[in-house]
């Protein structure tokens, strides 16, 4: 755990050079967009001995929407459907994408309009912590053909790392 005076890390696995895009969507399919990340979520012996280890937070807003983090860059995330501020499939009404922000506001959660699935979070008003103004956290979850039981995880405590703490 980090010291008052200390910041604490960010908690994403470090690139390795292998990357592998996979494709996501929203449940009603409004946002369709892909990810790539480095070290890919499984570890293949002809390319790498280590996988992705996938963020399982227990912050308020990790917890109650069931988010499960990579963090790519922000490069890395290609939207095809249901980017910022698109219009709906017959071009009425705003954007698709809702935005919740929290405690400090640094860090805003998108969701579908729609459907109301947690897509990720842009944490790249973050500092350091936000990969230097580079990375997205973007919720595994999405993500198509992915066994998330045959993933990696890594349990942050995001209770006591992120400040301000949020609490009704």
């Amino acid at each position: 755990m980090s010291s008052p005076t200390q910041k604490p890390r960010p908690p994403w696995s470090a690139p390795n050079g292998v990357y592998e895009t996979y494709a996501a969507n929203c449940h009603c399919g409004a946002h369709r967009y892909t990810v790539k990340i480095s070290p890919p979520l499984h570890a293949s012996a002809s390319a790498s001995a280590e996988a992705y280890q996938v963020i399982s937070c227990n912050c308020s807003i990790c917890s109650r929407n069931g988010y499960l983090l990579v963090y790519p860059a922000a490069a890395d995330v290609t939207w095809q459907r249901g980017g910022e501020g698109e219009k709906g499939e017959e071009g009425e009404g705003e954007g698709v994408r809702e935005v919740y922000e929290m405690g400090s506001r640094s860090k805003p959660h998108w969701f579908c309009r729609r459907c109301g699935s947690s897509l990720g979070i842009d944490i790249r008003r973050m500092g350091d912590f936000g990969g230097g103004g580079e990375k997205m956290a973007m919720n595994v979850r999405m993500f198509k053909d992915i066994d998330l039981d045959t993933l990696e995880y890594k349990k942050v405590n995001g209770k006591a790392m992120l400040t301000p703490r949020y609490e009704l």
